[in-house]
């Protein structure tokens, strides 16, 4: 995700598998992101989204307390946008499709903001922070 300005303010992480628990996915974002000081210095939020669940951390000062996230779920997210295809092999690349379209919407504004998400992406300053900015799609090794 990158900010109004085209500063990289959050890196996306999307995983095919249901119901990852929370200390899973901070013990995957440790391994994912490793040190804070490989990434770019203007990333301040790293998500890591499931089918059913996402997870929020905030970089501070080149920081990351990799047990202190917020969680929100992604079911009605999925829904919203109309679902994800589960034949082998498009789950991943359905639930991209989805998180592409729901942060877009984020960042411009129009409605996205579900109920449980919504409330913690807005608190985190998340929202704000992709506020105009745009969702760059990464395929990553």
């Amino acid at each position: 995700m990158y900010d109004k300005y085209g500063q990289a303010v959050a890196i996306v992480e999307i995983k095919g598998k249901r119901d990852v628990s929370a200390a899973v996915a901070s013990e995957l974002a440790a391994r994912l992101w490793g040190s804070p000081d490989a990434l770019p210095p203007s990333v301040r939020y790293l998500l890591l989204l499931t089918p059913t669940a996402g997870y929020l951390w905030q970089v501070s000062g080149g920081q990351v307390k990799w047990h202190d996230h917020v969680s929100f779920p992604m079911d009605e997210i999925v829904a919203h946008y109309g679902g994800l295809k589960t034949q082998p092999g498009l789950l991943h690349l359905s639930l991209a499709y989805v998180v592409n379209r729901w942060l877009s919407d984020l960042a411009l504004g129009r409605d996205g903001r579900e109920p449980g998400s919504g409330v913690v992406l807005q608190r985190s300053g998340f929202i704000d922070a992709i506020a105009g900015g745009d969702v760059r799609l990464e395929r990553m090794a």
